[in-house]
C-alpha cells in the first residue's frame, strides 16, 4: 500500500501522525507534495514501511520513526534540510542512518533507542548544530564517531568545533571503549549506563571538557576513572551499581552532590574528603568499604546508608 493523494487539501497541515497502517509500505510523493506547511510528522507501527523518501518535505522540523521492523537502512534516502528534531526507536531491523547526516545543519537532537542491528552511528561526521545525542538500548553498537571535537560539512574542506550540550548512553553491551582524545568543549552532561562492558571511560572528561554532570551506572567492567582531574566546573557525580570500580578521581572539591550506590570494590582514601567546601550532599548506599572509612565522621553532614 501506497499512502498517496486523495483529492484532499492538506496544504495547512502542521503535525501529522501515521501509525498502526499494517500494509503501509512508503509515502508517495503526491501526496507529500499536498504537505506544504508540515512541520511534525510520526511514523508508528507501520510494520509493512520499507523506505522513506522525505526530502520533499522542506519544512519539517521533527521527525519521529516508530516501531517499523521491515525499515532496514536509511543510508540512501534523503531527509529534509530543516529537520531539527530526529528520533528512531523500535526499528529492530535498522542498519544504517542516512549518509548524509552530518549535511543536516539544523539537527540539534537525536534519539535512537531499541535499534539493535546498528553497529555504527554518524561515521562520516555530526550534524554540525547537533546539542543532544540519546543513544539507548542499541546492542550492537560497537563504536562512537572518532572525532568528538570537530565535524565536516559535507563539500566542505574546513571543520567546525563540536557544539554537543548532552550525550547519554544506556544499554549498549557492545560498546567497550570510547574514542581517544579530547571531548567537545561545549558538553555539559554525560550519562553512561548499563554499558556492561565498557572498560574506560572517554578520556576528555578528566580535561578541558565543561561538564556539570556526570552520571556512571552499571557499568561492571569499568575499574578506574582516566588519569587527571575533574573538571572545576563539575557539579553532580551519580556512580552505582559499578562492582568492579576501586578508585576514585582525585580533586573532587567543586562537587555540590556526590552519590555513590552498589560500588563494593570502591576504596576511598583520606584526600577524596579533603576541601569538599561545596558538597551539599553525599549520598552512600551499598558500599561497605566506604562507609567503614566514614564511621569515624567528617565535618559535614552526611547521608550514609549500608
Amino acid at each position: 500500500m501506497v499512502l498517496g493523494s486523495s483529492g484532499v487539501d492538506f496544504t495547512s497541515l502542521v503535525a501529522l501522525e501515521i501509525g498502526q497502517i499494517s500494509n503501509l509500505s512508503h509515502i508517495g510523493e503526491e501526496f507529500m507534495r499536498c504537505l506544504t506547511a508540515l512541520e511534525d510528522l510520526s511514523i508508528k507501527d507501520c510494520k509493512e514501511v520499507r523506505w522513506l523518501r522525505l526530502e520533499k518535505l522542506g519544512g519539517l522540523k521533527h521527525l519521529t520513526i516508530c516501531g517499523c521492523p521491515t525499515l532496514i537502512s536509511l543510508e540512501e534516502q534523503a531527509l529534509p534540510c530543516n529537520l531539527q528534531y530526529l528520533e528512531i526507536e523500535g526499528c529492530r531491523n535498522l542498519e544504517k542512518l542516512p549518509n548524509e547526516m552530518q549535511s543536516l545543519g539544523s539537527v540539534t537532537e537525536l534519539i535512537i533507542e531499541g535499534c539493535p542491528k546498528l553497529v555504527n552511528i554518524l561515521e562520516k561526521g555530526w550534524p554540525p548544530m547537533l546539542r543532544k545525542l540519546h543513544l539507548f538500548h542499541c546492542e550492537g553498537l560497537e563504536a562512537l564517531p572518532g572525532d568528538w571535537m570537530m565535524m565536516r560539512m559535507e563539500g566542505d574542506n574546513t571543520n567546525s568545533l563540536c557544539v554537543l550540550e548532552s550525550m547519554e548512553i544506556s544499554s549498549c553491551p557492545s560498546l567497550i571503549f570510547f574514542p581517544k582524545g579530547e571531548l567537545p568543549t561545549s558538553l555539559t552532561r554525560l550519562c553512561i549506563a548499563n554499558c556492561e562492558n565498557v572498560e574506560c571511560l572517554p578520556e576528555g572528561i578528566m580535561h578541558t571538557c565543561p561538564l556539570e554532570k556526570l552520571d556512571i551506572f552499571n557499568c561492571s567492567s569499568l575499574t578506574s576513572f582516566p588519569r587527571g582531574e575533574l573538571p572545576s566546573t563539575l557539579k553532580e557525580l551519580f556512580i552505582g551499581g559499578c562492582g568492579n570500580l576501586k578508585l576514585l578521581p582525585n580533586h573532587m572539591q567543586s562537587l555540590t552532590s556526590l552519590v555513590i550506590r552498589d560500588c563494593g570494590s570502591l576504596n576511598f582514601q583520606q584526600h577524596h574528603v579533603q576541601n569538599f567546601t561545596s558538597l551539599g550532599n553525599f549520598t552512600i548506599s551499598k558500599c561497605q568499604g566506604l562507609v567503614s572509612f566514614l564511621e569515624g565522621g567528617l565535618g559535614f553532614g552526611l547521608n550514609l546508608t549500608r
